[in-house]
């Protein structure tokens, strides 16, 4: 799934602190700087971004992401607090990267409508194209929607967001793909046609 789903969004924003805004209580200028370096960041980043293409995230839908990311720094920082250089600080970032997950991705056990559509259009790269007939193909479509529905209530999300995917995680792939093969009495051999495409797909 690496090769579909990006690493999150980084965002930097520049914040234009005013000297009456402290943890708990921002000025509304501080508010409104915050919201416009985020919205900017979208602009240069985010509307080129190939995993928010593939999502389909508008600038009218991150700005949930913007107001989310005020609600949370400004519960826990002062304005001041959450600029380290050039960018947000770790912490501050990890809040913002928390309101992404919650508007467009979800957890685990529980994606977002979107996020799954995606990783489903994935496995189905993943499989379906390699189908040497109609009943093949209707055999790995079952075999991947079975397979989804495994990864979405066992894998962290984190785990599906890396660029690389650990020997755990792969073996851990090949056991779901095995037990939904075993559970939809398939043949094991049809797992080969799963994992000779993902082994093709390995940088």
């Amino acid at each position: 799934m690496k090769k579909t789903i990006f690493p999150l969004f980084c965002c930097l924003m520049l914040l234009a602190c005013g000297q009456k805004s402290e943890k708990g209580a921002w000025a509304e200028k501080d508010k409104a700087d915050f919201k416009k370096g985020c919205l900017q960041s979208y602009d240069e980043k985010g509307s080129k971004d190939e995993f928010f293409k593939t999502m389909g995230i508008t600038k009218d839908e991150f700005v949930k992401v913007c107001d989310c990311s005020i609600q949370k720094l400004e519960a826990m920082y002062a304005p001041q607090d959450i600029i380290k250089g050039d960018k947000l600080s770790d912490d501050a970032q990890k809040l913002v990267d928390k309101c992404f997950m919650e508007n467009f991705v979800g957890e685990k056990g529980a994606w977002k409508p979107k996020f799954k559509e995606v990783v489903s259009k994935q496995m189905e790269e993943l499989t379906v194209k390699k189908a040497h007939s109609d009943e093949e193909k209707a055999v790995l479509q079952t075999l991947g929607q079975c397979m989804v529905e495994k990864i979405e209530k066992e894998f962290e999300i984190a785990d599906l967001m890396s660029k690389s995917v650990s020997q755990v995680s792969n073996e851990k792939l090949k056991g779901i793909a095995e037990n939904c093969a075993v559970e939809l009495k398939l043949g094991m051999d049809i797992l080969g046609v799963v994992f000779e495409k993902a082994a093709q797909e390995q940088p």
